[in-house]
């Protein structure tokens, strides 16, 4: 018990001293560089289980960074275009019909 409060307290020191320079630094590449002091200094202060979960969170935030890029608005655009001309010549499927297929997995 004694263990885990001093971890709890540890914990809000590094999240004080992290807020205390993340709010003076002005630039994002300093900033950037605060988060990743933050973040190598807290990693010790976890258990296995508490880095697994931010591992798979960093992981998650990879693969949507790389799979899913921004778009350009006449890309945009174009995409709208098809997608109405779909509906329009009734290639879509209603809520009503999604629900009822559902019933049958």
């Amino acid at each position: 018990m004694e263990k885990l409060q001093k971890r709890k307290v540890s914990i809000k020191a590094e999240l004080f001293i992290f807020t205390k320079e993340f709010i003076s630094v002005p630039k994002k590449a300093v900033m950037a560089e605060v988060i990743d002091k933050q973040i190598i200094a807290s990693l010790p202060l976890l258990g296995r289980e508490e880095k697994e979960s931010i591992l798979s969170v960093i992981k998650s935030y990879l693969h949507l960074k790389a799979e899913v890029g921004r778009v350009s608005v006449t890309q945009y655009n174009k995409e709208l275009e098809a997608a109405e001309k779909r509906i329009d010549a009734g290639k879509f499927i209603t809520q009503e019909d999604v629900e009822k297929e559902a019933t049958l997995w």
